[in-house]
């Protein structure tokens, strides 16, 4: 028996949806492993990203061809790719200038900071925390001003739900030696 063709057509469809899903899920990890050896060719410490750091950062192992080659082409200099990133032309790569390239790219990473992955549906529960800590980050956005920015530190508790209120006592123990270390910032 063949077919229908509305079958076939969506089979299709969900075949370059698959296809579409792997590829920006390769661009993601490509991105990910940039981001990693560009942090560990830091050599100043610094906020920006110097041509000589880019260098290093692409002599890293782990920064293979193969991904240079999805995030950048399969022609480029080093010098090239540096002028493409650096947007406004100061010599100087930084975290905003890397943002705009990751979502040219379709990489949203400020999405991952804001808390805005994709998260699976399984039950009623799972949509209401879905909506309330929806509701939480927007509350969040729209009181944070271009000052907030400057003097936030992120601390890592990805795991620490909006509604976990019975944290383990070393989460709290962790939370509290954070907050006494920042107060010397």
């Amino acid at each position: 028996m063949l077919p229908l063709p509305c079958n076939r057509e969506r089979h299709e469809k969900k075949a370059l949806q698959e296809q579409a899903a792997m590829e920006h899920a390769q661009v993601v990890e490509a991105f990910e492993i940039f981001f990693k050896v560009l942090d560990e060719s830091q050599l100043d410490q610094d906020a920006s990203i110097t041509r000589k750091e880019l260098e290093q950062a692409f002599t890293k192992s782990e920064f293979t061809d193969q991904h240079a080659m999805l995030l950048f082409g399969g022609n480029y200099t080093i010098a090239e790719v540096f002028d493409y990133l650096d947007l406004n032309h100061d010599n100087e790569i930084n975290f905003n200038e890397l943002q705009a390239f990751a979502e040219r790219k379709g990489v949203g990473i400020q999405n991952m900071f804001q808390g805005y992955d994709r998260r699976e549906i399984g039950s009623v529960v799972d949509f209401l925390r879905a909506v309330q800590d929806t509701m939480l980050i927007n509350v969040k956005r729209v009181f944070m001003t271009e000052l907030d920015i400057n003097r936030t530190i992120g601390i890592d508790t990805h795991y620490i739900g909006t509604t976990d209120w019975e944290m383990e006592e070393e989460d709290k123990t962790f939370l509290v030696e954070v907050e006494s270390s920042l107060f010397f910032l």
